[in-house]
């Protein structure tokens, strides 16, 4: 019983762990940024969660590349530690493939109209005439249907040469960003950016693919009652000292600051 007990209790915490809370947008005008330094490839990186959606696909630790394992890695080769200059990697093999998923809860008050992805898509592993793999981009809003980000995809060419960059660094570094506009997420609500990362399609052997430089802004207005709520809330108790004061003329109907009539005394 008591090795049941601490079972559960393990999977509970790993349930936990997995589960990484939403960044909170806090401001009207916020801006998010993850170049994924430090990042040690063992376990999700902070604010992101991978799932597998074909095969299992562990994560492998840092790498250059250099491995033919397929798996989830921090692809990079400056720096260490703290320093090191990693990335969300990902090399499928067999029929491997994940989501890489981060969450952003609107917390400003205020209704979101629009948000901007940006992300740098690097190819860290080549496979010359191997199959064509990369990253496919969506969102969606408090778990609605996804909608694709068409102009964040990205695949990765089979044309280098197999293996890593002989001159350092990612064979190719892609930037991409989009913006999406006439939207209306309230307050509480949350967005949830997804990259895709497939199997590819064609023969052979898989690129090794990651994200790095990430970047999500977002912008928010005032919802379309906050101003009237407002005024409101100024007008009435001015309207009501107006017929109270002995500054009230006695000629015909005047107008108070409010622009409402205010009947004469």
């Amino acid at each position: 019983m008591r090795s049941l007990v601490i079972l559960l209790l393990f999977l509970v915490g790993l349930a936990g762990d997995r589960a990484q809370a939403a960044v909170i947008i806090g401001s009207p005008s916020f801006s998010y940024f993850d170049d994924f330094t430090g990042f040690d490839g063992d376990a999700d990186p902070a604010n992101w969660v991978t799932t597998d959606v074909s095969n299992t696909s562990g994560w492998r630790g840092t790498g250059t590349g250099s491995s033919t394992t397929g798996g989830k890695y921090s692809f990079g080769d400056t720096g260490s530690g703290a320093t090191f200059d990693g990335s969300l990697g990902f090399l499928p093999s067999e029929t491997r493939s994940i989501n890489a998923d981060i969450r952003f809860q609107n917390a400003t008050g205020n209704l979101i109209t629009q948000f901007t992805v940006s992300y740098d898509a690097e190819h860290w592993r080549s496979t010359l005439d191997g199959r064509n793999n990369g990253w496919a981009v969506s969102y969606s809003i408090d778990g609605g249907t996804f909608a694709a980000l068409n102009d964040l995809a990205y695949v990765a060419a089979n044309t280098n040469s197999t293996g890593i960059n002989p001159d350092d660094g990612p064979w190719e570094t892609v930037s991409l960003s989009q913006t999406v506009t006439g939207l209306s997420i309230g307050n509480g609500s949350e967005i949830v950016i997804r990259f895709f990362g497939d199997n590819g399609s064609g023969s052979d052997a898989r690129q090794g693919v990651a994200i790095d430089n990430f970047s999500f802004h977002s912008t928010a207005v005032p919802e379309p009652g906050s101003a009237l709520i407002l005024l409101s809330l100024v007008c009435t108790p001015a309207m009501r000292w107006l017929r109270t004061s002995k500054w009230i003329s006695p000629n015909p109907v005047r107008h108070s600051p409010c622009c409402s009539a205010v009947p004469t005394r």
